[in-house]
């Protein structure tokens, strides 16, 4: 079993999948793993572990990644949390940008690896991804759709507080550019 499949076998059933465009898929060929694209082939743009986790169009988060690159190129986002927390990839790395905080880390060479390895750890979905408070926020706020996401509203960057009961259902690409220019 390769690192796509165990991604897949760990996080269940994909939900409210997107087919991506065959101009889509050429475009980012180049840019990630062969494996990554055949998921896009396989599966479309989806859902996972309920909507914890979203493996998302790149192109929908181009814009509001300039908000947070604004000095130079843009890593390529790839997947999300249903906190928005992005995951990207910038030609070497993994990296996990958390629009709350601001706080961007590196999280391994391989996107393969980091699906399969990373998003199947119990302990790295908890810690990272939020999985213990996706639920009760579900049960209270309804699950998110493909492109929305769990936010602070008013977001701590512009004087919120980063409580359970401050989660709105939101725009995810919205949330992210307001994170963003709250951060400059």
């Amino acid at each position: 079993m390769d690192w796509i499949d165990q991604f897949e076998s760990c996080n269940g059933p994909p939900i409210d999948c997107r087919q991506v465009p065959a101009e889509v898929i050429e475009r980012y060929q180049s840019a990630f793993p062969s494996r990554l694209i055949q998921l896009w082939r396989e599966a479309g743009w989806c859902g996972y572990r309920g909507g914890l986790i979203w493996i998302i169009n790149p192109e929908e988060y181009a814009v509001p990644l300039k908000t947070w690159f604004a000095r130079g190129p843009a890593p390529i986002a790839f997947a999300r949390t249903a906190f928005c927390d992005l995951f990207l990839w910038n030609g070497s790395n993994v990296l996990l940008l958390d629009p709350v905080t601001g706080h961007l880390e590196p999280t391994g060479p391989k996107v393969e690896l980091f699906l399969g390895h990373a998003l199947c750890d119990p302990d790295y979905l908890e810690d990272v991804c939020g999985s213990a408070d996706f639920e009760p926020v579900v049960k209270r706020l309804g699950r998110p759709s493909f492109d929305e996401c769990f936010g602070f509203m008013p977001p701590p960057g512009l004087g919120g507080a980063d409580e359970l009961e401050n989660l709105k259902r939101l725009k995810a690409d919205v949330y992210l550019s307001i994170c963003g220019q709250a951060m400059r």
